[in-house]
């Protein structure tokens, strides 16, 4: 091989090796259509200040395009055709991914290969779909239902059934989260909304969550800007509601637990003052919340076991309708002192004592102190029978 000849094959695999380098480098979406209209498909990418233009397409005629694309870190982008045919992917820097799409319907028609992330992605879009079906049902029934009599009771048993499916649902996204805190799909749970103005979680009612997340998502993600975003967020929250406030509610075992007065069933105020010198339990329920109505019925027998050794029992509801809440109070014989201002999440108690979930619950000394906190069926049982053996010795 001459020198002309020896740097000419060189040179052809340097442009090789480059050319392959680049590749690797770009992420590649290889769309495949069914049915294509008239319209244009545009791929934008999700940045905390909105939609950006990447690519477009127009439909007519095509059955398949190749969209390409180098990107930096991992991020959410969106398949957009109009407001009623769009399709968030999540894509990776030398991903090569293929999708398949009805142009009649993007979202229930769309099939993805070549990444877990987007088949993660658009089953929990399913799975919110079908809840915003179940409310919309539910909205429904009111509605035709406005002019009934039984109007009052009506809107008790849909308010119930509401909050019956949602607290589900959202206890079912939690486990979701916790589980793949460190994969992007959880951003999608986390900003999902299952009304067009109503979030499934919120700040600052899930802040710990969302923390969890923010913890997970910034070792794997470092250079994300959506991941970077929720960082931000979350700073200026704590900025703002100043952090060394809300790290005070923070309530540990040991701490005094915060005085409080809040209307009670009869519209007189409950004052958790008036029970220093018992051992009281604080407990967070809702007419609304299944789990807090079943631990009401172990309630009731702790409160017959042990009323008579200086034991009572406090609860806060967070529900926003006060005939559903004095008819739980009623249905599940509750005897003890019941308090609600009615504001649901935005309670003053919630930040207060860091309630994130129901049922949540306190053990108070006589002192005023915090001795335990979410103890629950047969651990209360048993913390409770020891502690009343101990103040006999």
């Amino acid at each position: 091989m001459n020198i002309s000849n020896f740097f000419k094959f060189q040179l052809a695999i340097l442009l090789s090796l480059l050319l392959f380098s680049c590749n690797q480098n770009n992420t590649i979406v290889e769309l495949k259509i069914q049915n294509p209209d008239e319209r244009w498909i545009y791929l934008k990418k999700r940045t905390p200040s909105g939609l950006v233009g990447i690519d477009s397409v127009s439909l007519a005629g095509k059955h398949e395009h190749l969209f390409k694309l180098k990107i930096e870190s991992a991020g959410y982008f969106v398949l957009y055709a109009d407001e009623h045919d769009m399709l968030n992917l999540i894509l990776h820097p030398g991903e090569k991914i293929q999708l398949g799409i009805n142009a009649k319907d993007f979202l229930s028609s769309a099939v993805v290969k070549g990444s877990e992330d987007n088949i993660e992605l658009f089953n929990l879009v399913h799975a919110n779909k079908s809840i915003r079906k179940e409310i919309t049902k539910l909205s429904n029934i009111h509605s035709d239902s406005a002019h009934s009599p039984n109007i009052i009771k009506i809107r008790e048993e849909l308010d119930s059934i509401y909050f019956f499916i949602i607290d589900s649902f959202k206890l079912s996204m939690e486990n979701y989260i916790l589980k793949n805190r460190n994969s992007l799909p959880v951003l999608y749970v986390l900003n999902q909304y299952i009304t067009p103005k109503t979030r499934l979680f919120n700040i600052p009612e899930d802040v710990d969550l969302f923390l969890k997340v923010d913890s997970a998502l910034l070792k794997h993600y470092p250079e994300s800007e959506l991941v970077l975003e929720l960082n931000k967020l979350l700073k200026d929250y704590f900025n703002e509601t100043s952090g060394s406030q809300i790290n005070s509610n923070k309530l540990a075992v040991g701490d005094i637990a915060p005085l409080f007065s809040m209307p009670g069933i009869a519209s007189d105020s409950v004052r958790l003052d008036k029970f220093k010198g018992k051992l009281v339990l604080l407990s967070f329920w809702a007419s609304w919340n299944k789990p807090s109505r079943n631990e009401n019925q172990n309630l009731i027998d702790l409160h017959k076991r042990y009323s008579k050794n200086g034991f009572d029992i406090l609860q806060i509801s967070l529900d926003k309708n006060k005939e559903a809440w004095i008819n739980a109070v009623k249905n599940d014989k509750l005897i003890w002192s019941n308090a609600c201002d009615l504001m649901f999440w935005n309670s003053k108690l919630v930040p207060l004592y860091n309630v994130s979930k129901l049922p949540s619950n306190y053990i108070i000394d006589k002192d005023g102190v915090i001795i335990e906190k979410d103890l629950f069926g047969d651990t209360l049982y048993m913390f409770l029978d020891v502690y009343f053996k101990q103040q006999k010795k």
